[in-house]
């Protein structure tokens, strides 16, 4: 412990990068997966194929890997449905 203390006075630029890390992951983990349960509990069928069309475009999976990137948060992957 004395070590990250040690870290943190030296460089404190590293606290707020850990903090930044610390806040995407209590914020976007769970919107995410809160966001996916809702629409697949609900009855309409409709959002579930808008969510997934979602998924698959370039814009969420540069959201994806800049908030990995960022964050070392893994968000959800599009999910291959049977056709």
């Amino acid at each position: 412990m004395d070590q990250v203390n040690w870290i943190f006075t030296n460089y404190p630029m590293l606290k707020h990068l850990a903090m930044i890390m610390f806040v995407f992951r209590i914020v976007f983990k769970p919107v995410f997966s809160i966001l996916g349960k809702y629409v697949e509990l609900t009855i309409n069928e409709d959002d579930n194929k808008k969510l997934h069309a979602f998924m698959r475009t370039k814009k969420y999976k540069m959201l994806v890997f800049i908030v990995d990137l960022l964050a070392s948060v893994k968000l959800p992957k599009p999910k291959r449905r049977k056709c």
